[in-house]
């Protein structure tokens, strides 16, 4: 027993020898600063130079006493350097907190640096043992990332919750999705695999106290490492129908009067299958969907055979040239952001050997096919149009 007691002591001694580190670095929690949203962009010094700008919580508590007035929810810190990992040690030159990136949910990079080339500023986040790899990741389109950033500490919600917000919301529209850290190293590793990432821009505020808004804008587009273009509202759903993230969304069809009718998109499922015939490729995309009614502008009787068969093929037309226009605007690019050839990859590995080394070139000038079936399923709780004769019906 005694030898057991002896051994156990032992081994807590070796435990804590050579701790001092830790134990001298020990800071308290006010001491830290727990960033949750980092913005990246170029430098203002200097153009190969890289500014940081971290966003964290500050207390609420307290106030000017007038419960009207907005309670500040974010601050910013802003540090420079000729690479990220010293952009972050430099916080310590004029910070007298330490930053911590433990708990970052959004890293938000400019366009120039997306034009610049993603991987150098992927690597760190990739290395840096603080930042966790479900990290979301945006472009910001057509300004600097700080300047997004502050237009969103000016929120009245803190900026983290404020995106996540608009994150969840982006599935009732279908024109943009969330990527992770993990996601971008992985498409980045693979070179007929061409990443993507979701954008956010600044949007002119329609509310009375001229805040301006910050939106999802579709999907930035890459060649490899660098920004090439953007999939904007149609071209954006397109690219989710192909890429099976259609959850939710409005389709507009005509009524035989002319008057809209609005269609739910209830649910989706899109299959592609790489066909070979005689070493020649060819890709079907097949989209199985179905829709509700949930608006009619007209008091036309839509709901017969009929007229639910004309308007059913309206939405697959329309489906169909959501898909075609991503494709186009895709193969124009030389980008599979569609991941096709990851498809190929596993579905024909020998086939693929031959493709691999040219599947931009080969992507380019695939020939792509597009099924759509749908079906309108429901009316919700109205059977008949509202100033309808047969409204008795409901």
């Amino acid at each position: 027993m005694k030898r057991i007691l002896f051994s156990i002591l032992v081994l807590i001694m070796i435990a804590f020898t050579g701790c001092d580190d830790g134990i001298t670095n020990y800071k308290n929690i006010d001491e830290i600063i727990f960033a949750r949203v980092l913005a990246i962009d170029k430098a203002n010094t200097d153009s190969n130079d890289v500014s940081i700008t971290a966003a964290y919580q500050v207390s609420t508590s307290g106030g000017s006493g007038d419960p009207s007035a907005k309670k500040k929810q974010a601050d910013v810190i802003t540090s420079e350097g000729k690479t990220l990992f010293d952009a972050v040690r430099n916080f310590n030159s004029f910070s007298d907190r330490k930053i911590f990136l433990g708990q970052v949910d959004f890293i938000l990079f400019s366009e120039d640096i997306a034009k610049d080339g993603l991987l150098k500023y992927i690597d760190f986040f990739a290395r840096y043992y603080e930042v966790n790899l479900n990290t979301d990741i945006f472009i910001v389109k057509n300004t600097t990332a700080k300047e997004l950033l502050d237009t969103a500490v000016k929120n009245e919600y803190f900026v983290s919750k404020y995106l996540k917000s608009l994150l969840e919301n982006s599935r009732y529209l279908s024109i943009s999705s969330g990527v992770k850290l993990k996601d971008i190293i992985r498409s980045l590793d693979k070179s007929y695999i061409s990443p993507y990432l979701p954008s956010l821009r600044i949007k002119e505020s329609l509310n009375e106290d001229g805040e301006n808004d910050i939106e999802m804008d579709g999907y930035a587009i890459f060649d490899g490492e660098k920004l090439i273009g953007y999939f904007t509202e149609k071209e954006a759903r397109g690219f989710n129908w192909i890429t099976n993230k259609v959850i939710s969304g409005v389709i507009l069809v005509k009524g035989k009067d002319g008057k809209d009718i609005s269609l739910e998109i209830h649910s989706s499922r899109t299959k592609i299958r790489p066909v070979f015939d005689n070493n020649n490729l060819a890709v079907t995309v097949s989209v199985d969907m179905s829709s509700n009614i949930s608006e009619q502008t007209s008091s036309e009787d839509i709901y017969n055979e009929q007229t639910l068969e004309y308007l059913k093929n309206q939405q697959e037309q329309i489906i169909k040239r959501e898909i075609e226009k991503a494709l186009a605007l895709a193969k124009d690019k030389h980008t599979d952001v569609f991941g096709i050839g990851d498809i190929i990859y596993h579905k024909h590995p020998i086939k693929w050997q031959g493709l691999e080394n040219t599947w931009m070139e080969a992507f380019a000038n695939l020939k792509t096919d597009v099924e759509v079936a749908s079906d309108i399923k429901r009316t919700y709780i109205t059977k008949q149009p509202t100033r309808s004769e047969n409204i008795r019906n409901r």
